[in-house]
């Protein structure tokens, strides 16, 4: 079986998540481990996220990325602020406000971080 290939959009989406686990309130981080991609910043804590495939809204790829890297599933975003219009040939547009945006010095990508809200049992990748 062949795997298809995977083609991202120049942005990002990250989140910020909480939730509410043995009685207390707790705000995920994780260990990022790409040692052959990235050294440089291997061992590095950082909160999940990753790059929009070509296709996906930033919800979806939000989502997505959290469920990989968590094993969570997004039950509410803070706040969710969105706008949908209607263009010209029915297309429809939605405008977000996450919660902070974010440039990468030195390339073309940008990102969106959301606060989330989130459950499931927590996977553990053994870095």
């Amino acid at each position: 079986m062949q795997c298809k290939e995977r083609k991202f959009l120049g942005a990002t989406v990250s989140a910020i998540i909480e939730r509410f686990h043995d009685g207390q309130w707790e705000v995920l981080l994780q260990t990022r481990w790409k040692p052959e991609d990235d050294p440089k910043h291997s061992g590095l804590l950082e909160i999940p996220g990753g790059r929009i495939e070509v296709g996906e809204d930033a919800y979806t790829a939000l989502r997505r990325e959290v469920k990989e890297e968590c094993g969570l599933e997004i039950q509410a975003l803070k706040p969710r602020k969105e706008t949908q219009t209607k263009g010209n040939f029915e297309e429809v547009s939605v405008a977000f406000v996450p919660f902070c945006g974010e440039h990468y010095l030195g390339s073309s990508f940008v990102g969106f971080v959301f606060v989330c809200m989130a459950e499931g049992e927590l996977i553990n990748k053994g870095v």
